[in-house]
């Protein structure tokens, strides 16, 4: 009996002991995740659900994170990337939204890089060899690069921290940026099952997310998400007969920095040269049609000033970073809700009260069907994309609150306007 009570005493004493360490270690470990916040960023707290995300990547767990654009999805990333060994794999859509990070990362002293074809086999050779001693915290890379036979034999000398799959709705049908090449993913895994993979994304309905698990292999995992209400937006819909005349009559009354989305080059071409002939010089255009030394100059323009109108096709906006966008206008319909909520979503990313406008005509629906129509997708892709569309159409003709169907369609519960 007496040995009975001793041996339960020191199991218990056991735990306990367990127990301590554990607290002492996750103090630690909070201490320097604050720590390296302060250090590289400048902040001394997180903004909602980023410190859960980050802990999650840390206990070695694999983590989708839905926040809105703004919400600091990077540092999600980014900051456990400095505090565990080896070295963050990113795999990212666009070779500008890489570069942009790294550029990003390296002034705030922190060891980033990223492949593409621009690089020459001895600029790869040498960032590879930074990665393998340990110098290199984050590589990024875009998808295609999964299949790259030279990259697969480097990438398993390399200590790999954990997988970031940032714009993660990419690997969806249902996401508003399918890309194929996404896909190659979930076969990339299989070489680091004991990886943990963190999946970022600012829109997401609940088909796109159940693809997300599914394709890139998830069984036991955390979700994050935070809501997609954003309060400092005012949304405005109107009919216009005379698109250019109403877009001027608005230009010529503000001095702030804003976007005007439009559906094709031409549109964005035209509408910018109607504008400087209006004597408004503070205005530029942008579209997949540039240069990439074009593109650069134009975005890093727009970027440093606090005035210019940028008149995009959908090729600008994916991890562009810039708080004072006070205003988001769609020229015509976009063709489905995801694309709006993210484009109006780069108004206000500094939480000011700022102001979007979308011009709706049925023609817009009719063009907009015709392009799906016409299309070379498989058929089953053109139903999605109708049915999309269709959410699209009927949201621009509600007539009750659209804020409360725009985060119903991203499954949101709305109780309050």
């Amino acid at each position: 009996m007496k040995a009975a009570l001793v041996a339960a005493f020191f199991c218990d004493f056991l735990i306990q002991i367990s127990y301590f360490y554990q607290m002492q270690s996750s103090i630690q470990i909070s201490k320097i995740i604050t720590e390296t916040l302060q250090d590289f960023w400048g902040y001394n707290s997180f903004r909602d659900s980023q410190e859960d995300i980050i802990n999650a990547i840390i206990s070695g767990k694999d983590t989708i994170a839905l926040l809105p654009t703004g919400g600091g999805k990077s540092l999600c990333y980014q900051l456990p990337a400095l505090v565990l060994e080896g070295t963050c794999l990113v795999i990212s859509p666009l070779l500008a939204l890489m570069k942009d990070q790294v550029q990003q990362l390296k002034s705030k002293g922190i060891e980033a890089e990223y492949l593409s074809s621009e690089l020459d086999e001895a600029q790869e050779e040498e960032i590879y060899g930074r990665c393998i001693e340990g110098l290199t915290k984050l590589l990024y890379v875009s998808p295609e690069r999964l299949q790259n036979k030279n990259f697969l034999e480097r990438i398993d000398e390399i200590s790999i921290s954990f997988i970031a799959v940032d714009e993660a709705h990419c690997i969806s049908e249902w996401g508003q940026d399918f890309r194929p090449s996404y896909q190659n993913i979930k076969n990339f895994r299989n070489q680091f099952k004991s990886v943990p993979c963190l999946a970022l994304t600012a829109t997401a309905t609940p088909k796109v997310i159940d693809d997300i698990k599914l394709k890139l292999g998830f069984n036991q995992y955390l979700i994050f998400k935070k809501s997609f209400k954003r309060d400092n937006i005012s949304i405005f819909i109107d009919e216009v007969s005379d698109k250019y005349q109403y877009v001027f009559d608005l230009l010529k009354n503000t001095n702030s920095s804003g976007i005007i989305y439009v559906r094709t080059r031409k549109d964005a071409e035209d509408l910018s040269y109607f504008l400087k002939t209006k004597k408004l010089q503070n205005v530029d255009f942008f579209h997949a049609g540039l240069s990439t030394k074009e593109k650069h100059q134009k975005q890093e323009k727009w970027l440093k000033s606090n005035q210019n109108v940028l008149i995009s096709t959908n090729a600008f906006g994916m991890g562009i970073d810039k708080s004072n966008v006070r205003w988001v206008i769609h020229y015509s319909m976009p063709s489905n809700v995801e694309s709006f909520y993210q484009e109006i979503g780069r108004a206000g990313r500094d939480g000011v009260k700022s102001d979007t406008l979308l011009f709706y005509t049925y023609q817009d629906v009719m063009v907009r069907k015709d392009m799906i129509t016409t299309s070379e997708l498989p058929e089953e892709m053109k139903e999605v994309q109708n049915a999309k569309l269709d959410r699209m159409k009927q949201y621009a003709e509600a007539e009750i609150c659209r804020r409360r169907i725009l985060l119903s369609y991203f499954n949101e519960e709305v109780t309050k306007d």
